[in-house]
């Protein structure tokens, strides 16, 4: 349907931010909608986890980097992802692998029951024992 004279009138007198759209094909509407409807929607983080390593040696560390040497004990890890530091059951910091190293040859994953090497990015020191969740994170819009 049209506006009418009266609704275009009230429109203009309260001034009450309506937008107002004609539509002659029923499916251009609900695609329209469908696209206003998708910008509201917030951004939904996604979490993946890849894998477990406990920290078996502590080779060197400067700053907010440390050397680490570890067994995988479950899953893969890959170069590049995002570290949960465990230590008792803990969550004690939260950092990011910048290297990944299997008999100092780079590499870009390794697998359960494989020793490894990472350069850790993070702001507490780790040490030996600690548990190391491997994980990514990434946002996704929420689907209709």
């Amino acid at each position: 349907v049209k506006k009418t004279p009266i609704a275009k009138k009230l429109l203009l007198k309260d001034n009450m931010n309506v937008v107002v759209i004609n539509f002659e094909i029923i499916y251009e509407l609900v695609e329209t909608v469908r696209k206003l409807m998708e910008k509201t929607l917030s951004l939904e983080t996604i979490r993946t986890n890849f894998g477990k390593m406990e920290v078996l040696v502590t080779f060197w560390g400067k700053k907010k980097r440390q050397i680490i040497g570890g067994k995988i004990i479950d899953g893969i890890i890959k170069k590049g992802t995002l570290i949960e530091v465990t230590r008792n059951d803990e969550v004690i910091d939260q950092g990011r692998m910048i290297n990944l190293q299997r008999k100092k040859k780079d590499i870009e994953e390794a697998k359960t029951g494989e020793k490894v090497g990472i350069l850790y990015e993070g702001a507490k020191k780790i040490e030996e024992g600690d548990v190391l969740v491997i994980y990514s994170k990434r946002k996704e819009k929420g689907v209709l």
